[in-house]
């Protein structure tokens, strides 16, 4: 959009004739040069609002204050914000608000909570953080009664001390997908109608730099294990014990209801012996692996996943891009692995 004072005035002439109609749908992506200009984009957004507006794309290049005592709509459904704009005010309600995207935003816990407050219809909700300058906050805690579908990317490899804690309290929700570097702590509240979760929860250090043997079966597990205590006996004292941050168990505790479960290679990383005993009650019949490589770690959840899951009827594996030559290992030792659900089929992809 042009910042050009001949454009503004366009844009507010077309506003002037068409003062009479409803307005459906309005886009806005701008990159203002002074503070006075978004004076005249703020009356742009408050007029479609108060014209019936239904859906509200909001996108700014440079830092953008949404700042008012209220931000309400009695019609609007679809809500994006992205980019430099910023949510400041004392009263939200949009009463029939289903989807709401947060891309990139600079918001303050109490501002995004009272977001979230103000849409006691909301069903959608994206959230994507990746402002290195800052803490997470929209993915780290999400709370909403009526919310069904939940899609969460946090990337922010370098605030490890931020990844303290996240919350899922949405008691209603259908549909979880959920990228991050795992949290100390993952606390989940009354998932209990979740039914498909796609999981891709990254170690701060993989813990496949501490065992570099795949393993075909458990005795040759144990036959490499006494050879590479043998071998190696510095690194298998030490590293191996190293403390791994973050604890999932909540999190898979909390899901037990999902019949279909995605999960990344990383997310195989995680070995809590807690997490191994709460699969015994999933009621999982579909699990997707993706970017799979076959590591020893990779390899004991796959284990632990087929011996557990009672349900399940299909596992479908994509293999890394970078996996050539060891393909056929890779498909027979997991082809191998024993399996408590007779139905279980295994694809690779």
């Amino acid at each position: 959009m042009s910042s050009s004072q001949a454009f503004c005035d366009f844009v507010e002439k077309i506003f002037y004739l068409l003062s009479n109609s409803s307005i459906k749908k309005v886009s806005l992506s701008h990159l203002p040069f002074h503070y006075s200009e978004n004076s005249c984009v703020y009356t742009w957004i408050y007029t479609a609002m108060d014209r019936g507006l239904l859906e509200l794309r909001l996108h700014a290049y440079a830092y953008v204050l949404l700042k008012r005592e209220s931000f309400t709509s009695n019609t609007l459904v679809k809500l994006t914000l992205s980019g430099e704009y910023c949510l400041e005010v004392k009263h939200v309600h949009f009463p029939v608000l289903k989807s709401l995207f947060l891309v990139f935003l600079e918001l303050s816990y109490t501002d995004y909570h009272r977001l979230l407050d103000g849409c006691p219809a909301l069903e959608e909700l994206f959230v994507a953080d990746d402002d290195h300058s800052n803490p997470p906050c929209c993915g780290a805690v999400v709370k909403s009664e009526s919310l069904k579908r939940l899609v969460v990317s946090i990337d922010l490899p370098d605030s490890q001390e931020d990844h303290d804690s996240m919350l899922l309290d949405t008691p209603s929700l259908l549909y979880l997908d959920y990228t991050s570097y795992v949290f100390e702590e993952h606390n989940v509240l009354g998932l209990d109608f979740l039914v498909e979760a796609r999981l891709d929860l990254s170690l701060w250090e993989s813990t496949s730099d501490y065992d570099d043997e795949d393993v075909d079966d458990d005795n040759k597990e144990e036959e490499e294990k006494e050879e590479d205590d043998d071998d190696d006996d510095d690194d298998d004292d030490d590293e191996p014990n190293m403390p791994i941050f973050g604890d999932v168990t909540k999190l898979v505790a909390g899901i037990t209801n999902i019949t279909t479960l995605h999960l990344s290679a990383d997310s195989l990383e995680h070995e809590e012996e807690e997490e191994v005993c709460c699969l015994w009650t999933c009621q999982v019949k579909v699990l997707e692996i993706s970017d799979y490589i076959g590591s020893s770690p990779e390899l004991k959840q796959m284990k632990h996943f087929l011996g557990k899951l009672k349900c399940l009827e299909s596992v479908e594996v994509i293999l890394d891009s970078d996996i050539n030559d060891n393909s056929e290992l890779l498909r027979d030792n997991l082809l191998n692995l024993p399996r408590i659900s007779q139905k279980c089929n295994i694809q690779f992809f």
